[in-house]
């Protein structure tokens, strides 16, 4: 795909859209897909300074595991739905 190509399908969009990118292809054939996809989504930073995305396709809460002086600490953080452009690969 050319980079012109890319702009123009990414232009159909919201400009403030954020952007996935899915390379679960194994065999990349030049093409890339654009859609548009509703995800559940938490960005959060524990108490212990680690920071992550969780993407879901199902209304769950994140269930974070931390490893913190030899204990596990569980965490679960809700998500929120959102719309994401999917670049698929």
């Amino acid at each position: 795909m050319k980079v012109k190509e890319l702009i123009k399908k990414l232009q159909e969009y919201p400009e403030d859209m954020e952007v996935l990118i899915d390379y679960g292809r194994q065999n990349y054939d030049g093409e890339i897909v654009v859609k548009r996809k509703d995800l559940y989504h938490c960005n959060s930073t524990s108490k212990w300074q680690s920071n992550f995305d969780f993407y879901s396709e199902y209304d769950e809460p994140c269930v974070y595991k931390d490893q913190v002086d030899g204990k596990i600490i569980v965490m679960e953080v809700p998500t929120e739905k959102k719309e994401f452009i999917i670049l698929e690969c």
